[in-house]
């Protein structure tokens, strides 16, 4: 038998009883083969495999994966590659019978160094290097190319031993909460040991396979998510790679420079507006605007994410001809978000626990972090606001007035109007735009299609979602009014039944209870059931309350701000140039009048203590004062040897 071990080789092609296949492990006792059709692997003795190739029944169909070379080849490299070619052909064609020899060497020096110019030839043992190379590849031109950079040596671990360790890293490596490589070590060696197993590898070559099976991308998806994996592969390329719609959903907060009114014509202030939109369609997936607040608030960025989740059709937030055509929604994979008070806030957190939704927090001060989003609201300024009446651009100067009382001058829409234009905007004009990011086509469509293939998660308890406010506060529930919050009546059926379970005949107060509410939308609020703990969603009984009011917009008609009244206009600019200049006036004053009077303090403790000197000596010398103290029948001898100088000394 022909010893044609060294002819095979690792990922080699074969044909083996008419099957094609691969070589996928090969030592010294077995061989591991994968069939290409069935994708199905099987193990072959070495010896059996050395006897079907010595009788033609396995055939070696790539030769030249004997000789792995770099696929792709330099100019120098492949000049190389030429130079070594024309040696071996000419040593090949004129001394076939001795390619080898020192008179065939000698003979190709005087012809090929000075046909190609070469300065330097090769040494003898160079050359027949090269043409051994050569046979064993097949006559391949390959064989002259650079090779692939790799272990020094094969690994000579047998193969019974790799399956221990490739299923010991399938089963307690490969999964959430893993074990240390080192732990699965210690665990293989002593189940080695104990089948009396002696050619076990060591813990150096244990590494070695083990880094040369696993692939990191594999590894972070299986012990950390495909979400993790994902920013791996990010991070590695500089980009955002998204390969799914809500896999990464970006939020964040703008101020607006407009000044909105409410439906009384009473001014309110400026807007905020948070909005969260998905990487893979740019489509927006919810939105929530806040009016007359200087920053974001928990509540408006804990709507904007439920209204991203849940589906547009049951909003009554939105208007109704904007529900059907809005069907962004969904439970997202990962929220991306900066670190702003209300992002980092506890109510935000507890939601994002609740949904099992991961967070990833960028930088202070790092637009770029996040931005799909960003580039969203320079959109929405360039494409929106600008041709809306009464915004202004954020280009002011430092010394106009202040911003507040400049909007309230150019304010002209309502909270409503100016919402149903920025629906507008989104459902009708901004997700039917060709975006240039997704190959010309539109956000709706992007969106439809993807969803349409992989399909939306919802979070199981949409309804519970629904009545996750940020604000818990205790109420007295009354019989007939129910439960009073921001001056506002909240009552229901459901409320009377749970005061007759509730109230007990020996209290004479009504019950308290905890209700959760938020300021981005008053029409309701839940009530928490003591008993069972549950939900009891309970509306507005206001007639002028409807779903969607922010408490701004409530407070001209709940008693909070009167009907009609306005303020007087102020030079906010004047007024604080006057406050600063009184205070001043005033810490000088202040100033003064305390050094003053510790002068005083320090020019009159002298003559303080001059008197109290000589009321010591006046009542020493007045001999009734201490009589009078003491008693009219003390004796003077009970005072013997008391003088003012046996009094100096002892003191």
């Amino acid at each position: 038998m022909r010893d044609s071990y060294g002819n095979f080789q690792k990922n080699q092609r074969i044909e083996i009883l008419g099957k094609k296949g691969f070589i996928k492990h090969i030592c010294h006792e077995d061989t591991l083969i994968k069939f290409e059709k069935t994708k199905i692997s099987k193990v072959f003795e070495t010896s059996y495999i050395q006897q079907m190739f010595c009788n033609g029944s396995l055939k070696i169909l790539n030769t030249e994966t004997l000789i792995p070379t770099k696929e792709m080849l330099t100019e120098r490299e492949y000049a190389e590659l030429e130079r070594k070619r024309s040696y071996v052909d000419y040593m090949l064609a004129h001394c076939s019978g001795k390619p080898t020899s020192q008179d065939a060497y000698d003979d190709m020096l005087t012809v090929i160094p000075s046909q190609i110019g070469d300065l330097s030839p090769p040494s003898k043992s160079t050359v027949s290097r090269w043409i051994k190379d050569y046979k064993t590849a097949g006559s391949h031109i390959m064989a002259f190319a650079p090779r692939k950079t790799g272990p020094n040596r094969k690994s000579r671990v047998p193969l019974s031993r790799l399956d221990d360790i490739y299923d010991a890293l399938h089963q307690d490596y490969l999964k959430r909460n893993n074990k240390f490589l080192s732990t699965i070590y210690k665990e293989l060696e002593s189940g080695w040991k104990h089948n009396n197993i002696s050619n076990f590898p060591c813990r150096s070559t244990f590494y070695k396979e083990v880094y040369a099976y696993l692939d990191e991308g594999e590894v972070i998806a299986s012990t950390k998510g495909q979400s993790a994996a994902n920013k791996h592969d990010r991070l590695a390329i500089d980009q955002y790679l998204v390969t799914s719609i809500l896999e990464r959903v970006e939020i964040d907060s703008a101020y607006i420079n407009i000044g909105l009114y409410d439906d009384d014509g009473n001014y309110l202030g400026p807007a905020i507006l948070t909005v969260a939109i998905d990487v893979y369609s740019r489509a927006i997936l919810g939105i929530s605007l806040e009016v007359g607040r200087k920053g974001e608030s928990t509540e408006h960025i804990v709507d904007c994410l439920r209204s991203a989740i849940l589906p547009k059709t049951d909003n009554e937030a939105i208007p109704e001809q904007f529900r059907k055509g809005w069907p962004m929604c969904g439970k997202p994979a990962q929220i991306i978000s900066d670190a702003g008070a209300g992002y980092v806030s506890k109510a935000f957190t507890l939601l994002l626990s609740f949904l099992d939704v991961s967070r990833q927090t960028t930088q202070v001060r790092r637009p770029w972090k996040k931005p799909f989003i960003e580039r969203f609201f320079r959109t929405l300024r360039t494409r929106f606001l600008h041709t809306t009446p009464g915004y202004m651009s954020s280009g002011r100067k430092s010394e106009e007035l202040e911003p507040d009382q400049t909007l309230k001058r150019t304010a002209t829409l309502t909270v409503n109007e100016f919402k149903n234009c920025l629906y507008h905007f989104i459902v009708n004009d901004y997700h039917h735009t060709p975006h240039k990011s997704l190959n010309g086509a539109t956000p709706f469509d992007t969106w439809e299609k993807k969803a349409a293939y992989s399909g939306i998660s919802f979070p199981e308890q949409a309804q519970v979602i629904r009545m996750l406010y940020p604000r818990l506060k205790v109420a007295t529930l009354d019989p007939f009014k129910g439960v009073q919050y921001e001056n506002l009546r909240f009552n229901c059926k459901e409320l009377r039944e749970l005061y007759s379970k509730i109230k007990k005949r020996s209290d004479k107060n009504n019950p308290k209870v905890e209700l959760l509410a938020t300021h981005a939308d008053m029409s309701h609020v839940a009530v928490v059931d003591p008993i069972t703990q549950d939900l009891i969603h309970v509306k507005c009984v206001h007639p002028r309350v409807v779903a969607g009011m922010t408490l701004a917009e409530t407070k001209s008609f709940n008693g909070t701000i009167p009907a009609g009244v306005t303020g007087p206009v102020i030079n906010y600019a004047e007024m604080t140039a006057d406050s600063v200049a009184r205070k001043k006036a005033k810490d000088a004053k202040a100033k003064r009048e305390r050094q003053k009077a510790k002068a005083a303090k320090n020019t009159n403790k002298p003559a303080k203590l001059d008197e109290l000197h000589d009321l010591m000596e006046l009542q020493l010398n007045d001999e009734s004062s201490y009589k009078a103290y003491l008693g009219a029948d003390v004796d003077d001898d009970n005072f013997t040897g008391f003088s003012k100088g046996l009094w100096d000394d002892e003191e």
